[in-house]
């Protein structure tokens, strides 16, 4: 395991990153990283393979948030809002287009909020799906 945005017992998801290291995986598998989100039940919510580390991702009771590091990895410009409840994903062009922005939040009424240490920045997201 590379590495886990897991902050307490409480979450019922808990995401992790793993690196593929092997060649022949890697070949299998498209890419070098694999994101995948667990329930505490053990069963495998959602995966993603990604071309490099995902840097920016948050893990919120309904809501798993991402955004890929490589511009070669499809809609590597959106943030990705993966809903836990009911399985569909969002997905919102960065809307700032600056890879500083490390925390993200979402909420159901539709504000998605990103910031980093200097800057704050909210945008509305009208309710509709893509699925992924």
């Amino acid at each position: 395991m590379k590495s886990t945005c897991a902050y307490n017992d409480r979450m019922e998801n808990q995401a992790v990153q793993f690196q593929i290291v092997d060649p022949y995986l890697r070949e299998q598998y498209g890419g070098s990283h694999l994101l995948q989100v667990w329930n505490n039940e053990g069963h495998l919510v959602y995966e993603k393979v990604l071309l490099a580390e995902c840097k920016i991702w948050q893990m919120q009771f309904l809501y798993f948030i991402f955004k890929p590091a490589s511009e070669e990895d499809s809609y590597h410009d959106c943030y990705h809002i993966l809903n836990l409840t009911d399985g569909t994903m969002r997905l919102v062009r960065d809307w700032m287009n600056d890879g500083s922005f490390i925390h993200v939040f979402f909420q159901f009424e539709g504000y998605f909020f990103i910031a980093n240490n200097k800057t704050f920045s909210v945008t509305y997201i009208p309710d509709h799906h893509v699925s992924s």
